[in-house]
């Protein structure tokens, strides 16, 4: 991660864009099989789904998966795709006081037309009969038309039943920009109970954020954040408000029951119809180039449809508010969080996540979706840039968290989000080659966590509240470049990781991975020499206490038999002992933060020998400031750079001097011309020092350094070594001219410890040539 662009480059990123336009392929219907490019309806005699799939795009899976030909069923459940009913739909009916399944007279029959597939059947439950309509669309929508007739029965209820296999979290009901207007929601709102029993339920005894809906509901959604399904209702639904018409249960099987009412109250007349509509997200595969325009200006208006099964017909724009993003997916491109639809927070002390739960504002952000979105933030009409940084700070926070885009002409301070957006750029966040891996925090578990696991009603807990509950970790993973390992090449991976407190509190804990394999392909290689060879010592004179060799003495080191800086986990006598010391770096700043080397042994007698099997690391602690984030890097393995940084000044006056500068691998004699040097084997190359006499070269681990004035060389101030312990070696004497076959002073990157790969040894030197006019 070379820091190699400006950061106001990325304030250039606020200029016009071209919107890539997604193809769209059709429907297909085989035997009782209708697939779009996204979907595989499995129709069963009633036309409603047996199952319905979701098929997976390669960019969908882990990094590990993507070259398999065959992705396992737990893998594709674990990230919303491959079969998703836990059973068929089902139409249930209160028929006469009993709880009767719908069954077709005859198997549905199927037809293909320029509208999709349409699934035609007559069913009865007990005395209640009726006619059922289905299209399948290519965009995954089923368009419902239900007919039955009460005339002779007693009918109390007629649900649609949706049982859901796989994560559901999210549940969002109604129209959420009328009701963040209207009221301070919750922190949790939007989020299901993870717990077995109902979790949502409207009517005369509300469950979850039933309560905030005691009116007939039009529009409902239920997924997570990867994929979900959402509800519009049509028309000649018979509901009572009193009465529940929306239910959401948990099972203990961990199967979500969605239960959906077209007749809530008793209804006896003649023939009646109810219509309604059930998208399916993802309904397309996502543009391929979505991360580079979702941080690009947007030009032009959002448009704003409604929320119902007959308004989705207007859904006509590219560009739509986030809250219409779900509904109009199949016709739109791009999703807008602006205003009270996600990015408008209503002071500088009360941030868009004070005014948007998370678990809304997810849904907003649309990831569920194949949109690509932005969230639009109000940040500079309420502080400045020598103010709080907390709204802009939360803003760029939950935009990563979610792998959205922010209009930074909304941000108060952006040569910060510069800043970010360089990060974001030199990692390769914004390449379009299908290689960046997305793992949002609500898909961690069991591969990274910040913080402990809390649990509040332990005997002994010293508090009640999780000091972490508002702090989430998501992370970007790209493939390394290949390395050769034992005449093999080998792939490893390197990852971004984005922390966001959202609390108004600052947190200050551990990082745990428990899988590195899965992030870094091995553990963290990361060291602090590839960190520190980053910046930038060439301002600093080379005998100062903040040059180069003097700041790397301060490398945290674990020395083992005078063995140095290792690599592995090993146990050996029931002791865990780590051969390699790492770090991961803060891309904003380039600090460190260091393995807590001790803490794992404590964390090994509570999770076991697993934990030295998988690699398990641990980093921290790690401060992340209330309504703040932090973005950390580390990599798999890595190419420590070396060089030579050093300055060329007039010994009598310190003026600088820009004149050539040569570079040699060995030994020099002082009795060699220059030219004879430079035709020699040993001659590397020849740099120009700047105005200020500074100059740099890559690539150097030892030899001589000369400067050329007026065609006479002047050698580099005598070196010393500094040992990994801090001590120095050698006396520093000064060069005396005029011995037979005396050489020039030579300079080197020196380690005092053996080095598994001696051509990557990840250091610079620093060096002073003082010429003598």
């Amino acid at each position: 991660m070379n820091q190699i662009m400006s950061a106001f480059r990325w304030i250039a990123l606020v200029a016009p864009m071209l919107v890539a336009v997604v193809g769209r392929a059709g429907i297909t219907l085989t035997e009782r099989v209708a697939t779009t490019p996204r979907h595989v309806f499995t129709l069963g005699d009633t036309g409603l789904p047996e199952q319905l799939a979701i098929r997976a795009a390669t960019n969908d899976v882990p990094l590990a998966w993507r070259a398999e030909k065959e992705w396992p069923d737990a893998l594709l459940s674990n990230i919303g795709r491959g079969p998703q009913l836990a059973s068929p739909m089902r139409l249930e009916a209160m028929v006469d006081g009993l709880s009767v399944v719908v069954k077709a007279e005859a198997p549905a029959v199927l037809s293909q037309h320029d509208h999709g597939v349409e699934a035609v059947a007559k069913w009865r439950a007990d005395k209640l009969k009726g006619n059922l309509r289905v299209v399948y669309a290519e965009d995954g929508s089923m368009t419902w038309r239900v007919t039955y007739d009460a005339t002779e029965t007693d009918l109390d209820r007629l649900d649609l039943v949706i049982e859901i296999a796989g994560p559901v979290d999210t549940a969002i009901a109604g129209n959420p920009v009328a009701l963040a207007v209207k009221e301070q929601m919750p922190a949790e709102y939007g989020t299901l109970d993870t717990k077995p029993g109902v979790v949502w339920l409207n009517g005369r005894n509300p469950k979850g954020d039933g309560n905030f809906h005691q009116e007939q509901v039009s529009h409902f959604f239920l997924g997570n954040g990867d994929r979900g399904f959402t509800w519009l209702a049509g028309d000649g639904l018979e509901i009572d408000r009193d009465e529940s018409s929306i239910g959401v249960e948990l099972t203990s099987a961990k199967v979500t029951r969605w239960r959906i009412a077209l007749v809530n109250k008793s209804a006896r007349r003649g023939e009646a119809t109810a219509t309604f509509t059930i998208l399916t997200h993802p309904a397309r595969s996502k543009a391929d180039d979505r991360r580079l325009v979702q941080w690009q200006v947007w030009p032009g208006q959002a448009a704003t449809p409604g929320l119902t099964a007959g308004e989705r017909s207007t859904c006509k724009d590219e560009l739509v508010r986030a809250d219409a993003g779900s509904v109009c997916e199949a016709a739109a491109k791009r999703a807008l969080l602006e205003g009270a639809a996600g990015g408008e927070a209503l002071g500088a002390a009360a941030t868009v996540a004070d005014r948007f739960p998370l678990g809304l504002f997810r849904y907003l952000a649309a990831p569920h979706t194949a949109l690509t979105a932005q969230v639009r933030p109000n940040s500079a009409a309420l502080t400045s840039a020598g103010a709080s940084p907390a709204p802009d700070r939360v803003v760029l926070g939950r935009a990563l968290l979610h792998d959205i885009g922010v209009d930074l002409r909304g941000l108060a301070r952006r040569v910060e989000a510069a800043n970010v957006l360089r990060a974001l750029d030199e990692f390769g966040y914004f390449e379009n080659d299908g290689k960046t891996e997305f793992l949002p925090y609500w898909r961690t578990r069991g591969i990274f966590q910040y913080g402990e696991a809390f649990e509040d009603d332990l005997g002994f807990a010293t508090t009640t509240e999780n000091p972490t509950a508002r702090t989430r970790v998501s992370a970007f993973i790209r493939p390394t470049k290949a390395e050769k390992v034992r005449n093999t090449q080998v792939i490893r991976r390197k990852t971004l990781f984005v922390l966001v407190n959202e609390g108004t509190n600052a947190v200050r804990d551990y990082l745990y991975i428990w899988n590195p394999n899965y992030v870094f392909a091995g553990p963290n290689r990361l060291q602090a020499e590839h960190i520190y060879s980053q910046l930038d010592f060439s301002r600093i004179a080379p005998d100062g206490d903040w040059q180069r060799n003097r700041v790397e003495r301060t490398l945290p080191e674990l020395i083992k038999d005078r063995a140095g800086r290792a690599t592995g986990l090993v146990k050996m006598n029931g002791i865990i002992s780590r051969h390699h010391m790492s770090e991961l770096m803060d891309v904003e700043s380039v600090g460190i933060v260091r393995i807590a080397e001790r803490e794992v042994q404590f964390a090994k007698e509570f999770y076991g020998d697993d934990l030295v099997k998988n690699g398990f690391q641990m980093y921290g602690p790690i401060y992340v400031p209330a309504r703040g984030m932090r973005l950390l890097f580390g990599e798999g393995f890595v190419d420590l750079p070396n060089g030579v940084a050093g300055r060329v000044v007039d010994a009598k006056t310190g003026k600088p001097l820009s004149v050539p500068v040569h570079i040699f691998s060995g030994q020099v004699k002082e009795s060699d011309t220059l030219d004879a040097l430079k035709a020699g084997k040993d001659y590397v190359a020849t740099v120009e020092s700047d105005k200020d006499g500074r100059f740099r070269w890559t690539g150097f681990t030892a030899g001589t350094i000369l400067a050329e004035v007026d065609g006479k060389v002047f050698p580099t101030r005598p070196q010393v070594s500094i040992r990994n312990d801090g001590g120095v070696v050698g006396d520093g004497a000064p060069h005396v001219r005029g011995r037979v076959d005396a050489v020039w002073p030579m300079t080197a990157n020196s380690q005092q410890w053996p080095n598994r790969l001696p051509d990557r040894v990840g250091k610079w030197v620093d060096v002073l040539i003082e010429v003598d006019l």
